[in-house]
């Protein structure tokens, strides 16, 4: 690496702390060396896991460092109360987050559950599970961010 460039490097490196530490915003050539939030949706795919009268059902939004997985919940006591589950995972399956929503009973209600993907490439796929109220899980779908959502239901 030529001194030019480590001097740049050096002198990129000096205004970016100096700005965090003083609340200053940048300008000039260090405001453009800082690369913009990379953080925005680059596509939604759609899951419906539906069991007997009850389902979860909606969108998975796909972000770079997270999946924000967001539906419908119905749940009834007569048939079961239901929680709907997210878990995102990496290239290998290895589980990068893994969240829940309430448990819903008698009642149709709109659900988020955001999910951490702090990985290089972000999440490769979701796995989205409907489960009764003790966690047994009746359904679920798998979403990749390129293949949409598959639904499964667990063997016994």
């Amino acid at each position: 690496m030529s001194l030019t460039r480590i001097a740049a490097a050096v002198a990129l490196t000096t205004a970016v702390t100096g700005s965090l530490l003083t609340g200053t915003a940048l300008t000039g050539t260090a405001a453009a060396a800082v690369p913009a939030s990379t953080d925005t949706t680059t596509t939604v795919s759609h899951f419906d896991i539906t069991y007997g009268a009850t389902y979860f059902r909606g969108d998975v939004s796909w972000f770079n460092r997270s999946v924000g997985v967001d539906g419908t919940l119905r749940g009834l006591s007569g048939t079961g109360c239901r929680r709907a589950y997210g878990t995102t995972l990496d290239n290998v399956y290895w589980p990068l987050d893994y969240r829940s929503t309430s448990t819903v009973c008698d009642a149709v209600t709109t659900q988020h559950i955001p999910l951490e993907a702090d990985a290089v490439g972000g999440a490769a796929s979701v796995k989205i599970d409907l489960t009764d109220a003790s966690g047994k899980i009746l359904k679920y779908a798998t979403c990749t961010r390129a293949g949409g959502c598959i639904n499964h239901t667990p063997t016994t």
